[in-house]
């Protein structure tokens, strides 16, 4: 989960989860199944699947590879989805 610049000006960074799945996964519900568990603040606003996070030779995540690729084609907007 990084920050990533918000779409309108002086706003806060939004959420976004990059996730890597074995199989297909709906957004939608995987956002839904936050709801309750996490608190409204964390919940990710965007959630992008990758093949492989990006990682260091000690196999830490490298957020900032994820931050400078930012929002891509195929990100899922959950704010978009509801309008």
């Amino acid at each position: 989960v990084i920050g990533v610049p918000a779409d309108v000006d002086a706003g806060e960074d939004e959420v976004l989860a990059a996730i890597v799945v074995t199989e297909a996964v709906d957004p939608a519900a995987l956002l839904a199944f936050c709801d309750g568990r996490i608190p409204a603040f964390a919940r990710p606003r965007y959630i992008r699947t990758v093949d492989a996070l990006p990682k260091t030779p000690s196999e830490k995540v490298r957020k900032s590879v994820l931050r400078e690729e930012g929002i891509t084609s195929d990100t899922f907007d959950a704010e978009r989805a509801t309008v």
